[in-house]
């Protein structure tokens, strides 16, 4: 049953679109953007989890030359004869094929080009997915989803956000994972694999394993581990990795044969070790597309506007459109690269940097691409950008045959609800017409801009006082961009913190993130929380709080089997006050205010609180 909020966000649209449709003053018609028809699948609980894009895929064939090897591709290849497979995982009842494939494919991406073996998070792509989208991930999704968390978070490891379906709606994002890199391309190889099977054959031998959509039904499967159903009437709902093929698997009609080798997600024990053979044009398969990957950096910023990503293909009704975006950079640093969506294969793009809002051009480029899919386009010449001036990013689409060559995020009844920023983003039919802001027809285009901070180093002081305030020492930490130190407050100073220091202050040129780290070196499993006051532009961090009160904890069980912890208060003297106990489950956090531990609340003499486990676990200081 749709909500009142969801049913006037709908009215409304249809309000937007009715007046962006009157004459203008001057007499005559404004033209208004028109949306590709949608294709709106119910997201949906299931051991699959597959759902067709709302963008229509069915235009999507491929048309890119094939690169084929001197004699021809083999009548028969596997990804796995070469060790650039990962193990087989199993979604459980989590509708996660959609992220398992995916994961799957950069995985195996990984090992064809650096021989990296990478267990990747599932968990992080079905958590860290955009609030836009209504329903969570293990209520289904499709390949996309998962680009917009590798582009957007990067690609974490298992160990750091393990799987487990049960917590997903409630877990949230671990932001603070590490990332081994970021996805900057996914493209859609065709929709129609049955019509096209040189393409994809030639896209897994020349660049790994891909992902293909199709209809699964237990009661389609044959001796052999061999999936045929080949007048399939249904929408696919299962997404696997394609990682070969073999012409010679028969199909259980024996008047064919064929099949791509598939690896599922259900475990080792379903098929053959997880694996099965699904017929060519079995079981409706339609999107077929790979992923790559380039390094994660820290130092770079993107910039964007569409929370939710591609959702539907826009334009004026011909092959031809423009759209821009007018970022706000809040650090100085160097524009690297443009990066969108195309909406159709053989598209031709023109890029244009301008200064300020629609300003003079800084640079100017174009070129070419053969899939439909997301590109990262690195400028041929970087354009230094300013923290608080804006800059203009335009692009020129052109996508033969095709009438919506815009990308762009929309507002969809029960699927996702993005918010559509006003007065930033815009488009146009051609060069003369003038620019319109895209938000009054109800869209974001999907344009970003990749903008590396400057590389000038930050040049951090820190001082060591006694606990009158006193001056001791001072000494210095030069940061690259996105660079950090990490050690003992003994490691500074010459290796040598002043004895009677009680307190540090830290002051940098620009703006500091700093965290403190509590442990122990006597091989037990604690960590003691003090809390730390800050004033505005430094960070103080004192070795006993003087209010507890501002002492914020955050305790995380990174195992795969449930802990208790326990949080013990004390005195100056060391004499323990009080003592709680934080039950974590596997991949479990605990988020609160130190008051928060203790019942009726802290003890008034508590100056710090020490954690205990049984098993490793991880803490944070939340100080403010």
């Amino acid at each position: 049953m749709p909500s009142l909020k969801q049913v006037f966000k709908a009215v409304a649209a249809g309000l937007v679109l009715f007046f962006i449709c009157l004459p203008t003053a001057k007499g005559e018609v404004q033209p208004g953007l028109e949306m590709a028809p949608l294709r709106v699948a119910e997201r949906a609980p299931s051991a699959t989890g597959y759902i067709p894009p709302p963008m229509d895929l069915s235009h999507v064939r491929a048309i890119r030359p094939l690169r084929l090897p001197k004699g021809g591709l083999p009548s028969r290849f596997d990804w796995r004869d070469y060790g650039k497979v990962t193990p087989v995982r199993d979604q459980g009842s989590c509708g996660a094929c959609w992220a398992f494939a995916s994961v799957a494919a950069l995985e195996s991406r990984g090992l064809i080009r650096e021989g990296t073996s990478w267990d990747l998070s599932e968990q992080s792509v079905l958590c860290c997915q955009d609030e836009a989208w209504i329903e969570d991930g293990c209520q289904g999704g499709w390949p996309f989803l998962a680009l917009e968390v590798f582009a957007r978070r990067g690609m974490k490891e298992e160990e750091c956000q393990p799987y487990d379906p049960a917590v997903i709606p409630e877990e949230g994002c671990f932001g603070s994972c590490p990332a081994v890199g970021r996805a900057v391309s996914y493209r859609v190889i065709t929709s129609d694999p049955a019509s096209d099977i040189a393409a994809v054959k030639e896209a897994i031998y020349n660049r790994g394993p891909v992902v293909m959509a199709y209809h699964h039904d237990e009661g389609h499967m044959y001796p052999g581990a061999i999936y045929w159903w080949p007048d399939c009437p249904n929408e696919p709902n299962h997404l696997v990795l394609v990682v070969g093929w073999d012409d010679s698997v028969p199909h259980p009609d024996g008047l064919g044969s064929g099949a791509w080798i598939a690896k599922n997600s259900w475990g080792t024990g379903w098929g053959e070790d997880g694996y099965f053979y699904l017929c060519y044009g079995s079981g409706n398969q339609e999107e077929v597309g790979f992923f790559d990957y380039g390094p994660y950096d820290p130092g770079e910023m993107l910039l964007h506007y569409d929370e939710a990503g591609l959702v539907a293909a826009v334009g004026y009704g011909t092959e031809t459109a423009w759209m821009a975006a007018v970022f706000h950079p809040t650090v100085d640093g160097l524009l690297e690269r443009v990066e969108f969506w195309t909406t159709s294969p053989g598209s031709s793009y023109r890029i244009l940097v301008q200064e300020g809002v629609f300003g003079s051009i800084l640079h100017e480029q174009g070129g070419s691409c053969e899939e439909m899919g997301y590109y990262s386009i690195e400028l041929s010449e970087a354009v230094e950008v300013r923290a608080g001036e804006p800059f203009t990013v335009a692009v020129r689409l052109t996508t033969p045959g095709y009438p919506y060559p815009l990308p762009a995020e929309t507002q969809v009844p029960f699927l996702c609800d993005p918010p559509i920023q006003r007065g930033v983003t815009f488009s146009r039919p051609d060069e003369p017409s003038p620019w319109q802001d895209m938000a009054i027809s109800g869209y974001n285009p999907c344009l970003r801009a990749v903008v590396e901070r400057s590389s000038s180093p930050d040049h951090v002081f820190v001082s060591a006082y006694d606990e009158r305030g006193n001056l001791l020492e001072t000494d210095q930490v030069i940061l690259q961009p996105g660079g950090k130190w990490v050690g003992f407050a003994e490691e500074l100073f010459g290796g040598s913190l002043p004895p009677e220091a009680a307190w540090l202050k830290i002051e940098g040129e620009g703006p500091l993130m700093a965290h403190l780290v509590y442990g122990s070196r006597d091989g037990r499993l604690s960590a003691a929380l003090p809390g730390r006051s800050s004033g505005e532009g430094e960070v103080v961090l004192p070795h006993v709080p003087e209010d507890p009160w501002w002492a914020g904890v955050i305790v995380f069980n990174p195992g795969s089997a449930p802990t208790e912890v326990l949080a013990t208060c004390y005195d100056e003297r060391g004499t323990a006050l009080d003592d709680t106990a934080l039950p974590l489950p596997p991949g479990g956090k605990w988020v609160g205010f130190v008051e928060e531990l203790f019942g009726e609340g802290v003890p008034s003499e508590c100056e710090w609180v020490r954690l205990q486990a049984a098993s490793p676990f991880t803490a944070y200081g939340v100080l403010g």
